[in-house]
């Protein structure tokens, strides 16, 4: 028998772990694999010549781009072997400005990664957190012989119990870091809950586990999209072997699907559009008050173009027109070398997000004509959009003119940015969005969650 470790399987081997999965991989989602040639144990596939270990087989499918130590890692933190969402979640959310790389914990680290200090680093912009119900009892009953008597049963809501109250406390010590926090229950409809016929006790306990989570307002609940065909997602046999429980077209549809959530949960945590109790306000504008948030706005320098193209290019849920995908090298460098442009930076207690907006503007006598503006996702819901309009007011004031114009255009994904223009400026007139700079500060008092809780440096 050779042992594939880590330190000695490589592509230029001969057995190759990457070749070896195309082979394989048909036979683990055909149902076709041999009991006798494979098995699963500890994490390792077994061969009747070899063994390899499993996230060889998932890292070689689902190769990712190591994150470097300055980029934003968005966590995923998953009961189940997550890592085949890399395809379709990790672009959909570099393309969304939302993070550079995503990083998978491992399904045995999941309570340790929430009660550690992991999630709080500088370069986490949030955490997604993926749960099957099933998944807490696999290893309990993966031993026995398959059963659906009333003792079986019995067990099972006792350890589902201890694991609903275990994982509230924990995803509530998570979310309490102050980064965002995403949660989708999956259905458990795996290998597990057929197997052993627990289906309706599963989705009462993921009923009680929601309705839990639900009054937890610092938890963005994500509801499984009923549009999913079950039958098409699921693979039990990988499910049975590796704990992988979708086909790779259901890991597609999901990652997509989370993106656009993650994404809309990122730019629907702007204070104008919270809905919350008076209590769930007073607590939201106590925790901005405290958060410390700074935002800079300066004159882009020499070396900034990288920066404005890629907030323009990829910010577009708050954005006066979408993202601008095919925004010109030209367009970039007029920008860069004009008077109207400003590099937005934030940072706050949390972390230092770095050039996060862009505005851009042209001027008369009377009026300032906001034509760009745009800010990524990792600093919506920190009131920065409010100090951003404090900063133009100002700019307004310094030019002698009196009105701030903004040139709104929809574009499918911004209707974000819609609504905040018009909880400041009511409805548009044929000019676009227009605000009298004089009237700037008392709008964003009767709007803003915590006026003034941020510091504005502007630059000349």
């Amino acid at each position: 028998m050779c042992n594939l470790s880590a330190n000695n399987v490589s592509e230029s081997s001969s057995f190759q772990p990457r070749k070896y999965l195309q082979t394989t991989k048909g036979a683990l989602h055909s149902h076709q694999a041999s009991g006798r040639a494979y098995a699963v144990s500890a994490g390792v596939i077994w061969h009747e010549t070899c063994f390899i270990p499993l996230y060889l087989m998932i890292e070689s499918a689902t190769p990712l781009q190591l994150p470097d130590a300055q980029n934003r890692v968005f966590q995923v933190a998953s009961t189940f072997t997550a890592r085949p969402l890399a395809g379709s979640l990790q672009p959909f959310l570099v393309s969304a400005g939302v993070a550079d790389a995503v990083e998978f914990v491992e399904y045995g680290q999941v309570s340790e990664y929430m009660l550690g200090p992991q999630s709080e680093a500088a370069n986490v912009p949030g955490t997604l957190v993926l749960i099957r119900l099933e998944d807490w009892l696999r290893f309990e009953l993966k031993a026995q012989l398959p059963s659906t008597g009333p003792e079986l049963s019995q067990k099972a809501r006792q350890a589902l119990t201890v694991h609903v109250d275990a994982f509230h406390k924990q995803i509530g010590s998570l979310a309490q870091r102050g980064k965002p926090v995403w949660l989708l229950v999956c259905p458990s409809d795996g290998w597990i809950a057929e197997t052993y016929r627990l289906r309706p006790l599963l989705r009462t306990y993921a009923n009680l586990l929601l309705a839990r989570l639900r009054s937890t307002p610092t938890v963005m609940v994500l509801n499984w999209p009923s549009s999913f065909p079950s039958a098409e997602l699921h693979d039990r046999n990988a499910d049975r072997l590796g704990q992988i429980p979708y086909t790779s077209d259901g890991f597609a549809q999901l990652g997509q699907f989370l993106g656009a959530e993650i994404e809309t949960g990122l730019a629907s945590r702007t204070p104008n559009s919270v809905n919350e109790s008076a209590d769930g306000k007073q607590d939201f504008a106590k925790f901005l008050g405290g958060l410390a948030v700074r935002v800079r706005m300066s004159r882009p320098e020499p070396g900034d173009g990288a920066h404005l193209d890629r907030i323009l290019r990829t910010a577009a849920a708050f954005s006066l027109t979408g993202e601008k995908r095919d925004l010109s090298d030209a367009e970039v460098d007029r920008l860069l070398h004009s008077n109207g442009c400003y590099l937005i930076s934030v940072s706050d207690r949390l972390s230092n997000y770095g050039p996060s907006g862009v505005v851009a503007f042209d001027h008369d006598r009377d009026s300032l004509l906001v034509e760009a503006l745009a800010l990524s996702c990792p600093v919506l819901g920190k009131q920065v959009e409010y100090a951003v309009i404090s900063g133009l007011a100002e700019i307004v004031r310094r030019k002698g003119c009196s009105l701030l114009v903004f040139a709104y255009k929809a574009s499918g994904r911004n209707q974000i940015m819609l609504r905040f223009l018009q909880s400041l400026a009511g409805p548009a007139s044929e000019i676009g969005f227009c605000l009298q700079a004089v009237e700037a500060d008392e709008q964003i008092r009767k709007v803003a969650i915590a006026p003034g809780a941020w510091t504005l440096e502007l630059g000349k």
